[in-house]
């Protein structure tokens, strides 16, 4: 027959329950006075994933602690028990308490689990009966902090919804992050598989021995092009130059996948098999640092080819712009000494910029007219003391 728990707890739905019953444990045990922290962080292992009531962590341990109000029979309740036992085998520094209420069902796949933690792990596994008085009392407790009045300011209830909301969608996004990652390398293993298995080492150092004489037929190249003074053929080494940067890109990407399959086959963790990736990688740049050394200097020379071209054709621009300028001139009847003004400021194709006063040419142009009109002048006296006039009339 029920009794007073059973009435207690009538007419309440599940999430209530649990809460109520979390809430009353924490004031009857002193959990938070412990340490313990009720959150949602969340467990994940072979046997699957779960999250606890209550965490402490402290001095490199961790404690958890999960409480069940009632009945402990659902395929959830096995599955969690079944994540415990998965994190105690590899974690010997975890401990695990499981509360439940005297007299409520458990299971059998859930008596046959707790058993066998119980035999298994004796010192990092406690399953906690709590009798149906204590329980009548962690209820009570539970409801006087439901049922205590707080005082709220205006929002206060809609921002903790809006936190809450804003919290859900951090873990989602979380989650999502963490699916991705994991299709990413699951992806990136497959890859790495197929490219090492299709390239075997003796077709891989052909490749690099390909490279290498690539290089070095193409430096020859161009030293034997300078040598005779010949222009070089810029288009067909930039071919050339983009060839083997692919071909060197391909290489490392062999080099790649075959050493992170060589680190998944041996069983190392995250860190020393990435450890010793970056050690072989290392150890291939070296072994062709003469060839990466070279073709860098091919990209420099097409470079610095290019900045000539460029320079070339900013030359000629300048040039035409000039001839346009001179004719149109010309077609207007444009004065040469206007002209002369005009160029005087204007930089010569191939001309560097000359450092000097702002104002210094038009003054000396100004110097320059007023020593032609005094000129004019003198010579209009003479052709007048003469009797003539400056169109020799008399």
């Amino acid at each position: 027959m029920p009794d007073g728990y059973d009435k207690d707890r009538d007419n309440v739905d599940n999430n209530t329950r649990g809460r109520v019953f979390e809430n009353g444990t924490d004031r009857f045990f002193r959990d938070r006075e412990n340490g313990y922290v009720q959150q949602s962080r969340t467990y994940t292992t072979r046997a699957g994933r779960t999250e606890f009531d209550k965490i402490r962590e402290r001095d490199g341990r961790t404690d958890t602690i999960e409480e069940k109000s009632g009945r402990v029979d659902t395929p959830k309740d096995k599955k969690q028990l079944e994540v415990v036992r998965a994190i105690l085998e590899k974690d010997e520094n975890h401990q695990h308490i499981l509360r439940t209420v005297e007299g409520e069902f458990i299971s059998k796949d859930v008596q046959v689990l707790l058993k066998d933690l119980k035999e298994r792990f004796p010192d990092q596994f406690t399953h906690q009966v709590i009798s149906r008085e204590d329980a009548r009392e962690i209820w009570a407790r539970g409801l006087e902090r439901e049922r205590s009045p707080q005082l709220e300011l205006p929002g206060v209830r809609e921002q903790a919804r809006e936190q809450k909301e804003r919290q859900r969608e951090a873990r989602q996004q979380a989650k999502e992050r963490q699916d991705r990652t994991r299709i990413a390398e699951r992806v990136q293993r497959a890859r790495d598989r197929e490219m090492a298995r299709s390239v075997g080492s003796r077709e891989l150092n052909e490749k690099r021995e390909h490279v290498r004489a690539d290089v070095a037929e193409q430096t020859r190249n161009i030293a034997e092009t300078r040598q005779t003074g010949h222009a070089l053929e810029l288009e067909k080494i930039r071919e050339a130059h983009t060839r083997i940067t692919k071909d060197l890109a391909d290489i490392r990407e062999i080099e790649r996948a075959k050493a992170r399959e060589m680190t998944r086959s041996t069983g190392l963790g995250r860190e020393p098999a990435q450890e010793m990736e970056r050690h072989l990688e290392q150890s291939h740049e070296e072994q062709r640092k003469d060839v990466t050394r070279e073709l860098g200097e091919i990209g420099s020379t097409i470079a610095r080819e290019d900045d000539r071209r460029h320079e070339r054709e900013s030359v000629e621009r300048q040039r035409e712009q000039i001839r346009e300028v001179r004719e149109r001139a010309a077609r207007e009847g444009v004065p040469r000494e206007v002209m002369h003004v005009l160029e005087v400021g204007r930089l010569q194709p191939g001309e560097q910029p000359r450092t000097r006063e702002p104002d210094r040419d038009l003054n000396e142009h100004r110097a320059r007219e007023a020593a032609r009109e005094r000129e004019r002048v003198a010579e209009r006296e003479r052709l007048r003391g003469l009797g003539r006039t400056p169109d020799g009339a008399t």
